[in-house]
């Protein structure tokens, strides 16, 4: 039988890879359960907002990542190809070798090459230049609108993570790759054996130190005597021993305490809380935690998109791992000028130039009430950028 399939599997444990990828050959995706999660939590976890972005992103509402033909674009760069359409943004080149997201903007464009593209749909992937002039400045951009980049500081950060499930070593590990030398990572949990498994799981730890302290997370006197003021980012995990709705329930409870503690000592650390049920989100919402991670709710969103298209799972494999391009949330201010309406493809020039591809913003005045996501906004679109807001970036660091 030639006939060939396109299985897609899930997994939780990594260490059935060779065996599953020997049994699937090349027939089959593999998307291995906690270490997507993982990367996902300890990705959000530094960056507010993330988790809106991921979910929109693996939807089939909104804007999807599509493979279009470059034979138009033969011979030119990734960086020209930025400014070739108006309702689509190119994300990033496949190859024969495979798929590479944010490549260098000099980059040139095989004849046989895709584009990896974002976009509400793929009827939109149509070229808008007419004289063949793809530079910014051909589509309204000036230096006037642009921000001069400023080298970001690097300092080590201090995490907090509230609970403990199977994904917790992953996430450390995950951390671990992000974080400056001399970061720390406090960890509160009821479990007894939680230090021993991530010494088993997690050794070798090079950047950040773990504390484990005993202790239930949703106990008011105990996060009182936390210091919670001296972190930068909480990570409420969900409770891999009790059942989902139970487990919700003492992550809501801890996520109540969390806001009024944060309120009381006008902290600004980020929250980031694991949860079971999607139904008990638009609960959870109250607590104002900037993100919340849908375990099962995200694993079929993927499952679902490489399904529909095979190719997408390098394109995910790359977002999700400490390796290659990931996404980032920044400032708008450190990219352009605010407080007057200037073309969004004045932000894909400024990211551009950092080597970085811009996919879209998010409005810091509705980010709780409408998220404020505005992914794959029209590049000749006038926008007008406040200091609260943020881009979304695909950058390599």
């Amino acid at each position: 039988d030639t006939d060939r399939f396109h299985i897609v599997a899930e997994l939780n444990d990594a260490a059935w890879r060779p065996v599953a990828a020997m049994v699937g050959e090349e027939e089959t995706e593999l998307v291995f359960i906690h270490e997507v999660i993982a990367r996902i939590i300890a990705q959000a976890a530094r960056q507010t907002g993330l988790s809106v972005v991921v979910r929109e992103l693996l939807t089939f509402e909104g804007n999807e990542f599509y493979f279009a033909p470059a034979d138009s674009l033969a011979g030119r760069t990734y960086g020209e190809a930025l400014f070739a359409f108006d309702d689509a943004e190119p994300v990033g080149i496949r190859t024969a070798e495979g798929v590479t997201l944010n490549p260098p903007p000099d980059q040139h464009i095989g004849a046989t090459d895709d584009l990896v593209v974002l976009a509400e749909d793929d009827v939109h992937i149509t070229r808008t230049d007419d004289d063949g002039d793809l530079s910014a400045a051909a589509r309204g951009v000036d230096d006037a609108m642009l921000v001069a980049p400023v080298p970001p500081v690097a300092e080590p950060e201090h995490l907090l993570i509230l609970g403990w499930s199977p994904r917790a070593p992953l996430i450390i590990c995950t951390l671990n790759a992000y974080l400056e030398p001399g970061s720390t990572i406090t960890v509160v949990t009821v479990r007894e054996d939680a230090e021993a498994e991530l010494a088993v799981q997690c050794a070798g730890l090079t950047n950040l130190t773990v504390a484990f302290q005993p202790g239930d997370p949703t106990d008011r006197a105990l996060l009182n005597r936390l210091g919670i003021e001296g972190f930068d980012h909480v990570v409420v995990m969900s409770r891999s021993h009790a059942a989902p709705q139970a487990a919700d329930t003492h992550a809501l409870v801890t996520l109540l305490h969390l806001r009024d503690l944060a309120e009381q000592h006008g902290s600004a650390f980020n929250i980031v809380s694991e949860m079971n049920d999607v139904r008990n989100q638009a609960l959870a919402e109250v607590t104002r935690a900037d993100d919340f991670v849908v375990s099962d709710r995200l694993i079929s969103l993927m499952v679902a998109q490489i399904a529909e298209k095979r190719q997408l799972a390098d394109v995910f494999t790359e977002l999700f791992s400490p390796v290659g391009a990931e996404l980032y949330l920044r400032p708008a201010s450190d990219y352009v000028v605010t407080g007057r309406p200037i073309p969004f493809y004045a932000v894909v020039e400024a990211a551009r130039r950092r080597n970085e591809t811009a996919l879209g913003f998010r409005r810091g005045s509705d980010a709780y009430e409408r998220n404020g996501l505005h992914l794959n906004p029209r590049g000749s679109a006038p926008v007008t950028f406040t200091a609260d807001d943020r881009v979304i970036l695909l950058a390599n660091s």
